[in-house]
């Protein structure tokens, strides 16, 4: 009869002893077969599984993605850095997978970017119990075999000659992998060139290169100054001063704007002010990273080159030629360099000790010539919008009080007034707005 203390006591004497090419090789079928549910899925729609092709595109793929993964991984690992290298791996293909399969996306540069630049309190709310849970039930198997096993050790040059065969190896059976399914692999990312993409964790690992190398190529780039000509028409001393209040907020589809006429009413604020609609627009993208620069940039959707964007100043610098005051104030990750040099204001957790002691308070406040207001991410789970607990018959309802707000505010200036959000507990009990206080 076994007892209760047998299998803990069976387990803690459970160390085998691999080499970390057999290691590695365990962890790439693992991460082949648990984490590429999307993949396979788009690979194989539409194809019946009574055919040879099927197969042969199947055990080709597979095969050339462990290998692949084998060889990528086996470059960086050693007695050492092998199983926190794989433990890592693991638990980000964990993740990528997880949000793969719930937000129906796919892991390619521009979507890396907006993870690794996305602040803290978005994403957060991104971090459910869902999302906890099913990392954990893929990750823990894995884990408690790379802690239990014992790394075999070699002589160094007995080491370097079986990781240069096995790494020789690899590649051989890699193209043979390849080769197998190659025409109808060849196919696939002909035709669906995104697929690449669902490859996990070998989208992870490439976005991740990409972004890096991007934002290091970004921060040695020379900005091209444009404008510098611009000046301000000479208007009348007794003239108002002007001010033109920019709120950027998230890309919304048009066909379901209810000032262009969708069949439900998703904008009803925005309705009662009587504003001017602009029905065709459209952004440069879904990312922030790619349609804040476009929008302030001289080049615009149609003729879109992203070097030439980022290597040029912006409107907001050719205002600033031209004698306009400007000022960025933003609630999330930053203007993108749209306005690199320029005033800037980070309002992620501002506090007012005179007006709103201990609390953080919703930029609210004015100043003479330009200002923008980038909204926190309207459109996202864990914004602001969608933090309020309103219906969502109404489309980005944070974004219409901020324009109600301006709206008032301009037309009836109270000097010294912030607005205050309560905390994000409240928004969801309440959907209110707390304010507006004044000295």
């Amino acid at each position: 009869m076994i007892g209760r203390a047998a299998v803990p006591k069976r387990f803690h004497r459970w160390q085998p002893e691999v080499s970390v090419e057999w290691l590695t090789l365990l962890i790439c079928l693992y991460l082949a077969v648990i984490f590429n549910d999307a993949f396979w899925e788009a690979a194989l729609s539409g194809r019946s599984m009574g055919e040879i092709s099927t197969w042969r595109l199947l055990l080709g793929t597979s095969i050339a993605l462990c290998a692949l993964h084998f060889t990528a991984f086996v470059c960086f690992a050693n007695r050492w850095t092998v199983k926190p290298l794989l433990g890592a791996v693991v638990v980000t293909s964990a993740m990528a997978a997880y949000y793969m399969d719930q937000y129906t996306v796919f892991m390619d540069p521009d979507m890396l970017r907006n993870v690794l630049h996305t602040e803290y309190k978005e994403a957060r709310e991104l971090v459910t119990f869902g999302f906890a849970s099913n990392v954990l039930l893929w990750s823990l198997g894995p884990l408690l075999v790379l802690w239990r096993v014992r790394i075999l050790h070699r002589p160094w040059l007995r080491a370097a000659t079986v990781r240069v065969l096995s790494v020789i190896t690899a590649i051989a059976i890699a193209v043979g992998g390849l080769a197998l399914g190659y025409r109808d692999l060849s196919a696939l990312m002909r035709n669906q060139k995104e697929v690449r993409y669902l490859v996990t964790p070998g989208n992870v690992l490439y976005g991740a290169g990409r972004v890096f190398l991007t934002d290091a190529r970004k921060s040695q780039q020379v900005v091209t100054p444009i404008g510098v000509d611009a000046h301000v028409r000479a208007r009348p001393a007794s003239a108002k001063p002007r001010l033109l209040v920019i709120i950027v907020g998230e890309t919304v589809r048009a066909q379901n704007w209810g000032l262009n006429g969708y069949k439900r009413e998703t904008t009803p604020r925005l309705r009662a002010l009587n504003v001017v609609n602009f029905r065709n627009v459209q952004s440069c993208g879904t990312a922030t990273e790619v349609s804040l620069p476009c929008m302030f940039s001289a080049v615009g959707r149609r003729d879109y080159d992203e070097a030439r964007i980022h290597g040029e100043e912006s409107l907001l610098h050719v205002l600033n030629h031209a004698g306009i005051r400007t000022l960025w104030r933003d609630n999330q990750t930053g203007c993108k360099g749209v306005c690199s040099g320029l005033p800037f204001q980070q309002w992620n957790a501002a506090e007012d000790p005179t007006l709103c002691p201990g609390r953080p308070v919703l930029r609210r406040d004015f100043v003479a010539g330009l200002a923008e207001r980038h909204r926190c991410g309207s459109g996202r789970s864990g914004c602001c919008a969608e933090s309020t607990g309103q219906s969502r018959s109404e489309l980005f309802p944070s974004l219409s009080e901020s324009l109600q707000e301006v709206h008032a505010h301009l037309r009836h200036p109270r000097p010294g007034c912030v607005y205050q959000y309560t905390d994000r507990q409240q928004l969801r009990q309440r959907g209110a707005v707390r304010g507006p206080l004044c000295r």
